[in-house]
């Protein structure tokens, strides 16, 4: 993972503020850089204690021996970056306390205490962010912007794929990773859960769900390798997603296609094409020149400036919930082989 500096956003200052890190794997490591260079107080829980003194040496910030003592540190916020399977005990015990939250995604492996943390985070009135950080890359936000302006008139149905090929894609033995572990909350419907969180950015809520979920690899994994998902928004719109943990080299890619034209999406290529009027010349709107880390560095400081009361989250948590039920309907539809609706 490409953890390369990014430029600080405008306007934007950690100065004063403390935020705890809570796991220091790729995505902690990542953010302890980001909050460094956003000006922050970063101190950093690790759950693997004898390899601590690394962390003070490489970031030079201080490494708590126990989330009580973190906690006790009274931090701003807290970055929740842990296995997915210990995101909300370390939320919940946080909120309690009043601590701002940013949880890595997915919110969990499973939808039990989800709904009490939205209640007890609204009661304090806490700001929560889910690291979906797609959400501000330059390519989607110029979809909505397209899809709000009506382009291509009534959207009627999207194409989307993403994947990777597990091994390569998680540092070290993937066999080790959440991703191999469905308790720990992996599988591609959640470990690629920034699909459905694009959708209901760009279309709203999801009414009906179906899909088809399969291991069809010899990877050492408990949960499904291949998904294909059908998603009906309320509005009428259907979604085609396909996800997998298999192919040779990394692809996301995204086509809407509406009453009057249509929008492709390349994610590597940084590719972005409207069709706007049917048999006319395409138009290359993509915008390029960006690291993937300027994702990650843009929603972080979206986050500071959200615990500081200057923004809002940009993943709301009714947001994140509502991807975390598009999931698991995913996984019951497969097992029933029905549709299933949501609420």
């Amino acid at each position: 993972m490409n953890c390369s500096s990014a430029p600080i956003a405008d306007g934007v200052s950690g100065e004063g503020v403390k935020i705890l890190v809570v796991g220091a794997g790729s995505a902690g490591r990542r953010h302890i850089q980001n909050l460094a260079q956003l000006g922050v107080e970063v101190s950093v829980f690790r759950y693997r204690r004898h390899l601590a003194e690394e962390l003070r040496t490489e970031f030079g910030v201080p490494v708590h021996n126990s989330l009580e003592e973190a906690f006790d540190s009274s931090p701003d916020a807290v970055v929740i970056a842990n296995r997915p399977d210990q995101h909300l005990q370390v939320a919940c015990d946080a909120a309690r306390r009043g601590i701002h939250l940013y949880i890595e995604k997915p919110l969990s492996h499973n939808l039990t205490r989800l709904r009490d943390l939205e209640t007890m985070t609204s009661e304090k009135s806490l700001v929560v962010e889910t690291g979906c950080m797609l959400r501000f890359d330059p390519n989607l936000k110029a979809i909505k912007n397209l899809l709000t302006e009506s382009k291509i008139g009534q959207p009627y149905f999207i194409q989307l794929s993403v994947g990777q090929y597990l091994p390569s894609w998680r540092h070290g033995d993937y066999r080790e990773s959440y991703s191999a572990n469905v308790d720990q909350g992996g599988g591609v419907v959640l470990d690629l859960i920034h699909e459905f969180d694009y959708l209901i950015w760009w279309f709203g809520r999801v009414a009906e769900v179906s899909a088809t979920l399969v291991k069809l690899s010899d990877l050492e994994i408990s949960g499904e390798d291949v998904a294909e998902v059908t998603l009906k928004f309320k509005n009428g719109v259907l979604a085609q997603a396909h996800m997998d943990y298999l192919r040779p080299k990394y692809d996301r890619r995204c086509q809407i296609v509406g009453q009057s034209g249509s929008i492709d999406w390349v994610d590597d290529e940084r590719r972005l094409t409207l069709h706007d009027i049917p048999g006319s010349i395409p138009k290359e709107l993509g915008v390029t020149g960006y690291e993937r880390n300027q994702l990650f560095s843009d929603q972080m400081a979206n986050f500071l400036k959200s615990v500081q009361g200057n923004a809002r989250p940009a993943v709301p948590l009714d947001d994140a919930i509502h991807a975390m039920h598009v999931a698991f309907a995913a996984r019951e539809s497969a097992r029933s082989r029905t549709v299933v609706a949501l609420a």
